[in-house]
């Protein structure tokens, strides 16, 4: 989950208001223990057993607060790692 909450809040910054991946069960169970409330965007039958599902996530104040971070702070963090690579003149 380390680079997760970046790529929200960067999504966020550019006017998202979902985010749509496909991952895993695996991944997907593993976000939702987390707290995270994916919606799933295709119909899978019980008996069927995928090996990637499409979910979304919907980007808002409540999915920062169960990812217990800020979102002008990730922004600031990626803003500070850029620079501290760039070559000297």
């Amino acid at each position: 989950m380390g680079l997760f909450p970046y790529v929200i809040a960067l999504a966020q910054s550019f006017g998202a208001t979902r985010v749509i991946g496909v991952v895993t069960p695996a991944v997907a169970r593993l976000y939702r223990r987390f707290g995270l409330d994916l919606h799933n965007m295709g119909n899978v039958a019980a008996s069927q057993r995928a090996h990637i599902v499409a979910c979304s996530i919907d980007v808002d104040a409540a999915l920062f607060k169960r990812l217990q971070r800020d979102p002008q702070a990730l922004l600031y963090e990626i803003t500070c790692y850029g620079q501290l690579g760039q070559p000297l003149a």
